[in-house]
């Protein structure tokens, strides 16, 4: 009931909407329902010419005449079935419209939170929650809730009016043909409970089932040029069919309940239909009851029947929808970033590490007691093989992780105190994998500053050596990139996101190997126009190049997540190391390619 009670906080402006959508179910039962009285009122009274004893019919069947009168006037009893069938529509339509726009409402809201914590999350919910799984649960787990609200909820309240007004009907009419209609009753509820609790358990492994598809599909799409490049149609393809069978065998279970429990209640339903018919027509015989009571019961008794037998898939999609709104919350209750902006802060660009460890697992650290400075202004390069912790001091810096003990200084403030937002608004970021969006070049290029001109962006690209390439485009500067880039080489892709950065003038600037797809020269070119433009600007430079970085002011290697080497360019291919022997392996292949 926990996660129902989250979601009754989505209700706060919608409450009266709702209980209005179940007044009005009330009211549409109540006009549906006296169908069967007034046939049973056509039959007995004015057909069999036996005056009501008492009561509100009595009061109609003497104001429209009598029995000479009606009997004349049939047309008065189909216009009161027109008048009946007319408020139930009526009544049904404000229901569907209070109770849609209701659900509608909410589940807009919860997409639009869904989609606030899933940008605003800590940054290792990324890590811990799949792509696909996370768009199942914005999706059909969203999608399960609207459902439910918009029809099984209000189907709850339908089926308590529709039995306690058909019930007291039945009762007033006789009671005798009441406790008949009503003998399978018990079974049927039972049988709706023991589904309730034999489907409940299918519905997360089926959620979790159809959310590793959609992961799979998702991985494939994303991944595309890697599945191609290595040839992996065929196995992808057999993975997807293996899982999408994992999903169907899943819903298959799950369908075959279904068809159980239809089964059983088709009979029990059935068997209770036959009761009412053979017993109703022993004693209308035999006089204990009037043709009319018969008719009625024998349409009543459906009445009752149909919300019994509906119970048990409410019940089903009450147990699907309390799995939807679990995944929902562990989504929605995730913990956000603190992304505030209540302090000033002008930060110059020093950077100091002190004895810092961190591990994305506790038990295997990927840093070291990592210790350095990097004064404001300096060109500092990290060099290191793959998974020497390079980049993860670059994700500390930008507190996507917390280091798990030491320290991390910026300007000399612990970088705990400088607000997450105003720090990384002050850090222009050049990742490894240029990602772009689906928009146009010059809207990409203006993510970092929306109020930039035309001329600011060309410059900026001017720097970044893309400009001639872009104009070169179908449309220039106006040209849709496609999803991710795709339409773009690596090289133009990492360029842009280059001058992307270069667009506002941050005082730190990191490139996190961000020029693996530029040639040599093109890079020079880039490296002088940046050092140009970024006189003041501390920058950090990642590369596995050491023509990328050997004009840094300071390279500090990496080895393992310890340091090994700090110096420049000429000071470390004199020392012994990991550099030094990078250094004269590539010097041997430049003579080898000469």
């Amino acid at each position: 009931m926990k996660d129902f009670k989250v979601l009754m906080r989505y209700f706060r402006g919608y409450t009266f909407s709702y209980v209005l959508a179940i007044i009005f179910t009330a009211l549409a039962i109540v006009f549906s329902r006296l169908v069967p009285l007034v046939v049973k009122f056509a039959i007995d009274n004015v057909l069999g010419g036996k005056p009501p004893e008492s009561g509100f019919t009595l009061y109609l069947y003497n104001f429209f005449g009598g029995k000479e009168q009606l009997i004349t006037n049939l047309w008065v009893l189909g216009v009161g079935l027109l008048i009946l069938s007319f408020f139930n529509g009526l009544f049904s339509f404000l229901r569907e419209k209070f109770a849609g726009t209701t659900s509608e409402s909410i589940a807009k809201n919860l997409r639009d939170d869904l989609y606030n914590v899933i940008l605003k999350a800590n940054y290792d919910f990324y890590s811990k929650f799949q792509s696909g799984d996370v768009i199942q649960r914005c999706t059909s787990d969203v999608e399960n809730v609207r459902r439910f609200l918009a029809a099984d909820a209000i189907s709850v309240w339908r089926i308590i009016f529709m039995i306690a007004f058909v019930l007291y009907v039945m009762v007033n009419l006789d009671i005798k043909m009441t406790f008949i209609s009503s003998a399978v009753i018990p079974l049927l509820t039972g049988t709706a409970f023991w589904f309730f609790l034999k489907v409940k358990k299918h519905f997360e492994k089926v959620d979790e089932a159809e959310a590793t598809v959609t992961t799979v599909v998702q991985e494939n799409i994303t991944g595309v040029r890697v599945v191609k490049a290595f040839t992996r149609e065929e196995y992808e393809i057999e993975k997807f069919i293996k899982k999408n069978s994992e999903y169907r065998s899943l819903d298959f279970n799950l369908l075959k309940l279904f068809a159980y429990f239809w089964t059983i209640s088709d009979f029990l339903a059935l068997t209770q239909f036959a009761l009412v018919i053979v017993l109703g027509s022993y004693y209308a015989i035999k006089g204990e009851i009037t043709i009319g009571t018969f008719v009625a019961f024998t349409t009543y008794v459906g009445m009752l029947l149909w919300p019994v037998r509906e119970l048990g898939i409410l019940l089903s999609n009450f147990g699907k929808v309390r799995v939807s709104l679990k995944r929902i919350n562990e989504i929605l209750s995730y913990e956000l970033e603190d992304l505030s902006e209540k302090d000033d802060y002008k930060i110059e660009g020093e950077i100091e590490f002190k004895d810092v460890w961190f591990g994305y697992n506790p038990e295997h650290p990927v840093l070291k007691g990592v210790s350095f400075k990097i004064g404001k202004g300096e060109t500092v390069a990290f060099f290191g093989s793959t998974g020497s912790g390079k980049s993860t001091i670059v994700s500390l810096i930008m507190k996507f992780y917390t280091p798990d003990s030491g320290k991390i200084l910026i300007d000399g403030m612990d970088i705990n105190d400088i607000p997450k937002r105003i720090l990384r608004k002050h850090i222009g970021l050049v990742p490894q994998e240029a990602f772009l969006f689906s928009k146009t070049v010059k809207e990409n290029i203006s993510i970092t500053k929306p109020e930039a001109s035309e001329i600011e962006v060309i410059e900026s690209a001017k720097l970044a050596a893309v400009h001639e390439d872009v104009v070169k485009l179908e449309k220039g500067y106006d040209t849709i990139v496609g999803e991710k880039g795709v339409t773009l080489s690596g090289g133009q892709r990492q360029r842009i996101t280059i001058a992307r950065t270069l667009l506002r003038d941050y005082p730190i600037l990191i490139f996190d190997d961000s020029m693996s797809a530029v040639d040599t020269e093109t890079e020079v070119q880039i490296r002088q126009a940046i050092r140009e433009r970024s006189k003041e600007a501390t920058t950090i430079i990642i590369s596995h190049r050491i023509s990328s970085i050997k004009d840094a002011d300071k390279i500090i290697v990496f080895e393992n997540g310890v340091i090994t080497n700090i110096g420049t360019h000429e000071e470390l291919i004199n020392q012994p190391g990991l550099y030094q022997k990078v250094w004269k392996i590539e010097n041997l292949l430049k003579n080898f390619e000469g």
